[in-house]
């Protein structure tokens, strides 16, 4: 072979040597091409929070009067209790599993309430329902629960059947609120020495939740203090005109009125009884009476000297509750949501009654059926925000309640005003 011919073909197998090498230099290799690179969204590991919810949810009922007269009140449970869902999803969930409301409305009344908690308990895979705000639904509610053998968490009635042991108490129902015998066993020791209600007319919601605070108080007055009443009414929760009772008041030589209702119901009691004359005291019970949303809706003088029970003081203070933290979680969310402060003590017992039933959740080691969710709460022992510190123990007659911390608020001078710190209920049989 020719000298000149060597040098050409050791010239062309050096190209193609270094040809080869640049394209394997610039070929990812396996490795590198299971690596996402940097300042891209391509990988969904770089994109998801470590503590991501996965699996199957775990489905809670939730009883609430979206509709009818007592609807604002339903509707401000609902969207607290979806705070706290949204809260806990974001946060890990329950033990890494989602949590889902499956939400049912009952317009408040006690035929809607027990279909509702029919149709919660046709769905095997819902171990626990919370509801179902006034005492009549819940009363009718408990009655299908059981029938089922399923755990409910009451949030908010009060009257003495839903937790009484000779009633409806029992080993499948949890009450958080206080029923009213707790409020009067706190307000015995400043209702009359300290508001000086000492010849209160009771005007009443006639249903479960009316007729027991009426029993309540009636028997603190003349059995405990030994002082009469002026009164006693019952009104109709769909009644506008309150005219011919807040006549009766005039006449009775009343000093003070104590008031059960929804706050939309007691804010035109309080409005009429403005305009009609009345500058008494009142006291709205079952802490169901923002004074924010009589102040709104009565005005703020005929407002004036009106107070009101209430459990949840973290809109004035969050530092005051059981759970600081808890408390200031819930009250941004709902500013930052917009929603109404006369909404917001309502609202609160959403926000812990779930709070309440996850916590317990996150107890159980095996399967979460019925069972294993009524034997939770049975167990649980937790702070809370709205409930003080919340376990389900004995209390008098009472099996499986929330010994509930009870305050005394009220619009005294035209602001507002703390008339008693969250004071728990001492038990005294008389």
């Amino acid at each position: 072979m020719k000298k000149g011919s060597i040098l050409f073909y050791l010239t062309m197998l050096i190209l193609c040597v270094a040809l080869l090498v640049t394209g394997c230099a610039g070929t990812p290799s396996t490795s590198d091409q299971t690596q996402a690179p940097e300042n891209t969204a391509a990988a969904p590991e770089a994109t998801e929070p470590s503590n991501a919810v996965t699996g199957e949810p775990i489905k809670v009922g939730l009883i609430q009067p979206i509709t009818g007269p007592i609807a604002a009140t339903g509707t401000a449970i609902r969207d607290a209790a979806i705070i706290y869902q949204d809260y806990i999803n974001a946060n890990g969930g329950v033990n890494g599993r989602p949590i889902e409301l499956v939400i049912e409305d009952s317009a408040n009344d006690p035929t809607m309430a027990a279909s509702a908690m029919t149709k919660l308990c046709a769905q095997a895979d819902i171990p626990v329902v919370i509801g179902a705000w006034g005492s009549s639904p819940t009363l009718a509610a408990i009655a299908v629960a059981k029938e089922n053998n399923m755990p409910m968490v009451v949030e908010t009635a009060s009257n003495w059947k839903v937790t009484d042991k000779t009633q409806e108490g029992g080993p499948l129902v949890f009450r958080l609120s206080a029923p009213s015998l707790m409020e009067v066993s706190v307000l015995r020791d400043i209702l009359k020495d300290q508001l000086n209600f000492l010849k209160p007319y009771i005007i009443s919601v006639n249903n479960d939740w009316g007729r027991g605070n009426a029993e309540e108080f009636t028997h603190l007055y003349e059995e405990v203090y030994g002082l009469s009443i002026a009164g006693v009414d019952f009104v109709e929760a769909a009644d506008t005109d309150y005219s011919a009772v807040l006549t009766k008041v005039l006449a009775s030589g009343a000093d003070s009125i104590i008031v059960t209702g929804d706050a939309a119901q007691v804010s035109l009691i309080v409005e009429q009884g403005h305009n009609l004359g009345i500058k008494l005291p009142y006291l709205g019970t079952g802490m169901a009476c923002s004074i924010y949303k009589i102040k709104e809706l009565a005005g703020a003088e005929a407002a004036e000297g009106f107070y009101q029970t209430v459990s949840f003081v973290g809109n004035i203070d969050p530092n005051k509750t059981a759970n600081p933290e808890m408390a200031k979680v819930f009250v941004e969310a709902w500013n930052a949501k917009g929603y109404e402060l006369v909404e917001m003590q309502e609202g609160a017992r959403g926000f812990d009654a779930l709070y309440t039933v996850c916590e317990a959740l996150k107890t159980i080691t095996g399967d979460i059926t019925r069972d294993s969710v009524r034997d939770a709460l049975s167990k649980i022992e937790i702070d809370g925000m709205g409930y003080g510190h919340i376990k389900f123990t004995e209390w008098g007659n009472f099996i499986n309640q929330n010994v509930t911390p009870v305050a005394v608020i009220g619009i005294k001078d035209g602001k507002d005003t703390v008339l008693l710190d969250l004071t728990y209920p001492v038990y005294k049989a008389e």
